[in-house]
């Protein structure tokens, strides 16, 4: 996302931890027992935050939106868009991507890769601050607040290596 070079703008610290998919190759997606309650929540939009570690704010982290649309296949693989959108000094940003990715089963639980965002377009940011490609990691989670709706949250990590904590919730 915009992450990548705002670290030394804004001296933004890189969060331990990532998950750093880089370009993987294309993969067959798979849901197992999961796989009608991920066709259910994929087919709605999302939308949440993306929290960044930071000295540079009071609160110690900058907060972007994120609206996510995916569009699943036969084979619980996906392509879709991530627009982030930002407010700095009173002035909104935006940012639209290109995403794609697949399904993922792990035991008991399901999830997306999301292995490389691609920018679409987007508003022109202030100083060095620059939009960059991502890649994402989104665990599923039943919305304990909202009765059969779902969340995803992971880690996003972009290719200078800092990583941001992703939430987003279904909307429909």
């Amino acid at each position: 996302m915009f992450i990548t070079r705002r670290t030394a703008l804004y001296g933004i610290a890189a969060a331990t931890g990532t998950f750093a998919l880089g370009a993987a190759p294309a993969r067959a997606g798979e849901a197992g027992p999961f796989g009608a309650l991920v066709r259910k929540a994929l087919a709605r939009r999302w939308r949440g935050i993306m929290t960044i570690p930071t000295s540079s704010t009071q609160q110690g982290e900058w907060v972007s939106q994120l609206d996510l649309a995916f569009l699943l296949d036969a084979d619980f693989n996906f392509t879709g868009s991530w627009i982030e959108r930002f407010n700095l000094d009173g002035r909104d940003y935006q940012a639209r991507f290109e995403m794609s990715g697949w399904c993922w089963l792990r035991g008991d639980q399901v999830g997306v890769a999301i292995p490389l965002t691609r920018l679409i377009s987007a508003d022109t940011p202030p100083g060095q601050i620059t939009w960059g490609p991502s890649s994402s990691e989104l665990t599923f989670a039943m919305d304990q607040e909202r009765p059969g709706r779902f969340i995803l949250h992971g880690k996003s990590t972009g290719d200078d290596g800092a990583a941001w904590k992703v939430v987003v919730k279904d909307l429909d």
